[in-house]
């Protein structure tokens, strides 16, 4: 399992670091897309909750202008306004990109 926990860490980073260093290819809007964004059918996993929650510094401050990336806080707030909850560590993980987009809006 830690194993596990590193890969992700060192991928997160990674993707991070792509972004940073070339802004202009709109990582995040691909792995936006990747993660299913606008055409959300299942609940996000764990992956795609810790790759937005990665993402949200790029994109919060557009959240309210473009479409897409409110598309991602409606589909973060649809989750964690659930009746059920069928998994306690994956809705954490979305709590915890649904609170690091939130932080991040100016």
């Amino acid at each position: 399992m830690e194993k596990n926990e590193e890969d992700a860490t060192r991928l997160i980073d990674s993707v991070k670091f792509m972004m940073q260093q070339a802004p202009g290819l709109k990582i995040e809007d691909r792995m936006l897309n990747l993660c299913e964004i606008s055409d959300k059918k299942t609940v996000f996993t764990i992956a795609q909750a810790r790759i937005i929650k990665a993402l949200c510094s790029t994109f919060a401050s557009k959240v309210f202008t473009k479409k897409f990336y409110f598309d991602v806080l409606l589909g973060l707030q649809e989750e964690l306004n659930a009746k059920v909850i069928d998994d306690m560590e994956r809705i954490q993980y979305v709590l915890l990109a649904f609170a690091e987009l939130l932080a991040c809006i100016p």
